[in-house]
């Protein structure tokens, strides 16, 4: 299991600084709306026949990276978990350096 100190790590490296993932949050009691509109939601997805993939998105949806209007997925950022990369439809496509993968693959297996 991704622990939620990789997950925040890859939230820092996509931008966005604050991070809820299985009901654990770095999100400050006393934020302003400010932080809240690019605090994200970052969750886990496995089904049948799919790789499983790791979904970052926004905390108020339709305000973080849709403002001009080109990203129609309302996620920010999919991580294939297997592959440690960017889906194709990713909005961000960010390549995860060498560390965090690693880091990944040592999580993920110690499932």
């Amino acid at each position: 299991m991704i622990t939620y100190d990789t997950i925040q790590k890859i939230g820092f490296l996509i931008g966005i600084p604050y991070v809820n993932f299985n009901e654990c949050s770095n999100i400050p009691d006393d934020v302003s709306d400010g932080v809240i509109s690019t605090s994200g939601i970052a969750k886990i997805i496995e089904t049948e026949n799919r790789p499983p993939l790791l979904i970052f998105t926004g905390m108020c949806p339709g305000v973080l990276y849709n403002i001009n209007g080109k990203n129609n997925t309302k996620s920010i950022y999919v991580l294939n978990l297997f592959t440690l990369k960017p889906t194709k439809n990713s909005y961000l496509q960010i390549e995860l350096p060498i560390e965090l993968k690693n880091l990944i693959k040592s999580e993920i297996s110690k499932k």
